[in-house]
C-alpha cells in the first residue's frame, strides 16, 4: 500500500516556481503552512511572483515535472500518494523546504524500497553529503542490478569511477558486464569517459569487445 500526504481543498494559484525555464503554479498563503521555510520568506514572495524551485544548480538536480506537480499538490494542501516515482524527488524538496512529515514518510518509502537508492543518490549526489560514501558502496555492490538504469549515467564520470573500480576490485561483475559498462559510459560521456578504461584488461576477449565497440558505434 501507498503512504499518503494527507490534506483538504485546491487554492488559487498566486506564485510560480521556476524549474529549468518552466513554471509551476502554488499558492503562497497554503505554501506558508505546509513550508517553514516558505513562512520565513513570505513577504519576499509576495514581490517576486516567480520563484526559483531549488537553490543550487538545477541542471545537476534531476527532479521529474510529475514530481515536481506531486510536490505543487502538497503545498496545495491537496492528498498525494508516495509513491516510487516521486518518493526521490520530494525527500529532496522536503528537505529542500523542511516539511517534516513529509520528509519522514517519503525516508520510509525510501527505507522499504532499495531498489530506490540509486535514484535518491542521483539527486542528492550534489550536496555533498557525508554518506555519498556509502551510497557509491552499495551501488557498486549492486552495479549489475542498476547497470541498465539511466540513473546511474547521469552521476558524474567521478563517482561512476569509484563505483567501477570498487565493483571490479570485488569482482561483481564480469567482463561482458564491465564492457557494457564502459560503453554506456562512453556513450554518454565520449571522451571524458576514456579514463575509466585504465587498468582494464580483458583478456583473449580484447579483440571481440574492441570489434563490438566499433560496430556499435
Amino acid at each position: 500500500m501507498n503512504n499518503t500526504f494527507c490534506s483538504s481543498d485546491s487554492l488559487q494559484n498566486t506564485n510560480c516556481f521556476i524549474y529549468r525555464s518552466k513554471e509551476f503554479p502554488f499558492n503562497l498563503q497554503s505554501a506558508s503552512i505546509i513550508s517553514p521555510k516558505i513562512n520565513r520568506n513570505q513577504e519576499t514572495m509576495m514581490k517576486d511572483i516567480k520563484i526559483p524551485l531549488i537553490e543550487k544548480d538545477e541542471n545537476k538536480i534531476k527532479i521529474s515535472e510529475n514530481c515536481i506537480n506531486d510536490f505543487i499538490s502538497i503545498l496545495k494542501i491537496q492528498n498525494v500518494d508516495i509513491t516510487n516515482d516521486n518518493a526521490a524527488g520530494l525527500n529532496y524538496l522536503a528537505k529542500e523546504y523542511e516539511i517534516e512529515q513529509l520528509q519522514k514518510k517519503t525516508d520510509k518509502h525510501i527505507l522499504d524500497h532499495n531498489e530506490l537508492l540509486l535514484k535518491v543518490y542521483s539527486i542528492k549526489i550534489f550536496d555533498d553529503d557525508e554518506n555519498n560514501d556509502k551510497y557509491e558502496e552499495v551501488i557498486s555492490q549492486r552495479l549489475i542490478e542498476f547497470i541498465d538504469d539511466v540513473d546511474l549515467y547521469d552521476l558524474p564520470i567521478s563517482s561512476l569511477h569509484r563505483i567501477f573500480s570498487k565493483s571490479k576490485e570485488k569482482k561483481i561483475i564480469n567482463d561482458d558486464l564491465q564492457f557494457k559498462f564502459l560503453f554506456n559510459c562512453l556513450d554518454k560521456y565520449c571522451r571524458p569517459a576514456s579514463s575509466l578504461f585504465e587498468n582494464v584488461d580483458f583478456g583473449n576477449k580484447k579483440e571481440e569487445y574492441f570489434n563490438k565497440f566499433n560496430n556499435e558505434k
